[in-house]
This record gives C-alpha cells, sequence and structure tokens, in this order.
C-alpha cells in the first residue's frame, strides 16, 4: 500500500519555518545597514564607469540583490527587517482571538441556553466590517504620530483582537453543542459523570482540532485584513508622511503589508518595488493557508484509516 503524504501540511510547514527564521533573524541582518541608500554614483563595470542611480532593478547588481526603492533603501533589508511586524503581530491578534474566543464559546456552549444579547452580538459582528472600524479609529493616531511604535502595535492588536472575538466565540460554541449532542456524552451523563469532567475528559480534547484550524483560519483573516489596511496607508506601527510634489505615505516598520501600500505609485514604472513585497505577502498567507488545509485533510484521513481488526 502506497503511503500518502500530505503536501499542503509539509509546505506549510516549511514556508512557516522559513518566515519565523527570517523573522527572528532578519532585523539582526539588516540592522547594520539600514541607513545606508543608494547615492548616484559611477562604478567600474568590465573596465568601464557605469552611471548607477536610483532605483536599481533585482539581480542587476550583487550588493542589492531585489534592487532598490526610488531612495535608495535596499528592498531586501526593508523587508528582513520588517517581516517580524507582519508575522508576529497577525500571530499575537490570531492566538489572542482563538483563546479568548474559545474559552467564550466553550462557556457559553456548555450553558443550557445562550443569552440573547450574546445572539445579538455575534449577528453584527456577522455583518461588521472590521476594516472600516479599525481604519477610521487608527486613521487620526497613526498619520506622523506622536504615539511610538509599540503603544501604535498594541492598540493594533487589542481593536483587531477585540473585533475578532465573537466570530470566533460563535465557532466554538456551535462545535460545542454538536460535541454535547453525541452519543458518548449522552452516555458519560447517564452513568453521572459531571459538568466538569465531561468538559475537560470529552468536549476539549474532541474540539482540538477545530481550535488549531480556527487558528490558521484567523491568521490567515488577519494578514488580508493587514494586507487591506496597508493600501489604505495605514500600516502596523504607524504612517510616516512627506509632502513632496505628491503625498508620500510610508511605513515606519517596514511591515510588509506597508511596504505593499506605500509602492501602490509604482504599478505602471519600476513594478518591482510594488511586486516584490506583494509576493512576501502573498507568501506569507499562502503558507498559513496551506497549513489549515494541510491539518484538515490530517484530520480526515485520520477518520478514514482502517481500524485494526
Amino acid at each position: 500500500m502506497n503511503k500518502k503524504y500530505n503536501l499542503p501540511f509539509i509546505a506549510g510547514i516549511v514556508s512557516f519555518l522559513f518566515l519565523f527564521l527570517i523573522s527572528v533573524c532578519g532585523p539582526w541582518v539588516a540592522a547594520n545597514f539600514l541607513t545606508e541608500k543608494l547615492e548616484v554614483g559611477s562604478i567600474l563595470v568590465d573596465g568601464e564607469y557605469v552611471l548607477r542611480a536610483p532605483p536599481l532593478s533585482p539581480f542587476e547588481y550583487k550588493d542589492h540583490l531585489l534592487g532598490t526603492d526610488r531612495w535608495g533603501h535596499d528592498i531586501l533589508l526593508k523587508m528582513l527587517n520588517g517581516a517580524r511586524y507582519t508575522f508576529f503581530v497577525s500571530l499575537t491578534i490570531a492566538g489572542l482571538r482563538t483563546l479568548l474566543g474559545g474559552l467564550a464559546g466553550l462557556y457559553l456552549g456548555m450553558r443550557n441556553s445562550v443569552p440573547a444579547w450574546w445572539l445579538a452580538i455575534e449577528d453584527a459582528s456577522s455583518y461588521l466590517p472590521a476594516f472600516l472600524v479599525v481604519y477610521f479609529i487608527l486613521l487620526p493616531l497613526s498619520m506622523n504620530s506622536p504615539l511610538t511604535i509599540g503603544y501604535l502595535v498594541i492598540l493594533l492588536i487589542l481593536l483587531v483582537t477585540g473585533l475578532g472575538i465573537p466570530p470566533a466565540a460563535s465557532s466554538i460554541r456551535k462545535k460545542t453543542n454538536e460535541i454535547k449532542k453525541m452519543d458518548f456524552i449522552e452516555a458519560s451523563k447517564s452513568l453521572g459523570a459531571r459538568k466538569g469532567r465531561i468538559l475537560f475528559k470529552h468536549i476539549i480534547p474532541q474540539l482540538r482540532d477545530p481550535i488549531v484550524v480556527l487558528f490558521l483560519t484567523e491568521v490567515v483573516s488577519v494578514l488580508t485584513l493587514l494586507g487591506i489596511l496597508g493600501l489604505f496607508n495605514l500600516f502596523v506601527g504607524g504612517t510616516a508622511v512627506q509632502y513632496d510634489e505628491d503625498v508620500i505615505f510610508l511605513s515606519i516598520t517596514d511591515d510588509w503589508a506597508g511596504l505593499t501600500g506605500q509602492a501602490r505609485s509604482n504599478l505602471q514604472y519600476n513594478r518591482w518595488i510594488l511586486f516584490i513585497p506583494l509576493t512576501g505577502m502573498l507568501f506569507m498567507i499562502s503558507s498559513f493557508s496551506l497549513l489549515a488545509r494541510g491539518w484538515k485533510q490530517r484530520i480526515e484521513s485520520g477518520y478514514k484509516r482502517a481500524p485494526w481488526i
């Protein structure tokens, strides 16, 4: 019998480890070179002097592998520096949503009835666009903000987490209700098992896989939200606004959503300045999507496994 490999899960794990590595080590690698930028000048190439000026295209020069932006900043270094904000902020928000929403969902799912006011909150949260709430609350606080990067990041985490708790709680509550109706739960009750024992010995173990899937899908949801906010010049850690010939919005932290959003004007010319961080953002989203898909396949393969007789 040929062994089938869970390719989405393997690809997701490898991608996750790669992203974790560059998020941890990237700032350390880029720290000594971030203040440097390419100036207009001549360099010697094959015995001839060639004028070199920003922006440089990718793979044109070894010292700027992914090219530079129009100000001469190295794109690879900026992405290495900002990966931690995109990666760890999304993980933190998704983790808090899953933890707090999971606890609320468990509590409500174990009740005999759910309060009407909570059902109203669940319904409202399913129709309320989180983007609009986050955008209009954080916009006046983020543009050339006197607040520190850490304070703005914490505000973003708290706000996006709060908006995501009701949907997460709703998912766990409904799953808990499904498990409560299963035959083995009824059998435990008939044998005199208390509610606490049923919760910890039966329901929580059954919720392990759904909680993991919920966490991974929450990461994808948060990354998508950060990407949309970036397109509207609201970046993780604050937005620097400069007034030149046009109004310029810059990401203070170099988060990948911010690098993508600030490069929108390069859609027609110097497209690599936009497409490189956009590719990184899509890669991160795809990595967690593959993990979620792979975990679901893992669950399904466990159910389909032939029993030993």
